[in-house]
């Protein structure tokens, strides 16, 4: 069974105890201690396989997987009968793009994003995709979307962890390092988790999980041709 989150609060009660400081607060240590996890190691775990990402009408952003967290994008690419190609991009090519005089725009532009806070009090949005031009139609499946999954935020004592079973004792024990370093103000306990046998356990798992990578793929020969259109060694002149 899955590890939730009132029983990872339970274990970070053991260190910090039932009656500690008010100050300390229980849902931000175990949220920082799976975000360490998570970005602790390129785990084969947090791999996801692509997704297919929606556009809406008059939205100038797409809404991402949930479990994207602080993952990485590995890529996206046109899907079905959308129009334009789809290329990443950086907020500031967007911007230059959306204040361009081009009224037939040839390619879709996307880039990571946060939306920005409307005031104080209310927490940062999830991250986004924003795209130009802005599509000016519904299109379910308009892009496929390859990625990294992050740490997914918990906050319902229901709530399970995104990590396989054989993982869950390094997740308890990042829990452990990071009360104990909120309770004594010794980062140690967390410098420690590096060289930990759990951690070094878990990574030796994961990486074993899949020892044969198939046909090797890409390089400088296929830059600017569609993905698997042609064999690793292809040139025009043969195969070298």
């Amino acid at each position: 069974m899955a590890i939730t989150y009132a029983q990872l609060v339970d274990q970070l009660n053991i260190v910090i105890g039932e009656e500690h400081d008010g100050r300390l607060d229980e849902n931000q240590i175990v949220n920082q201690a799976g975000q360490f996890l998570a970005g602790l190691h390129p785990w084969r775990w947090l791999a996801r396989p692509s997704v297919l990402l929606d556009f809406v009408a008059g939205q100038s952003w797409v809404r991402m997987p949930p479990d994207f967290g602080n993952g990485t994008i590995l890529g996206v690419t046109r899907e079905g009968a959308l129009t334009f190609d789809v290329a990443l991009s950086t907020l500031q090519e967007l911007d230059l793009l959306g204040r361009s005089a081009v009224s037939t725009p040839s390619m879709y532009h996307v880039a990571l994003a946060y939306p920005s806070q409307s005031d104080t009090v209310s927490p940062l949005g999830l991250p986004r995709l924003e795209i130009n031009p802005t599509p000016a139609t519904d299109q379910e499946g308009a892009i496929r979307f390859a990625y990294i999954a992050g740490w997914v935020t918990m906050t319902m004592g229901s709530a399970v962890a995104n990590v396989p079973p054989w993982a869950e004792m390094a997740l308890i024990q990042c829990v452990r390092a990071f009360g104990a370093y909120y309770r004594t103000n010794d980062h140690g306990h967390v410098d420690r988790l590096v060289t930990s046998p759990e951690i070094q356990s878990m990574k030796r798992a994961d990486s074993g999980q899949q020892r044969i990578m198939g046909q090797s793929r890409g390089g400088i020969l296929q830059v600017g041709k569609p993905t698997g259109s042609t064999n690793y060694n292809w040139s025009h002149a043969g195969v070298s």
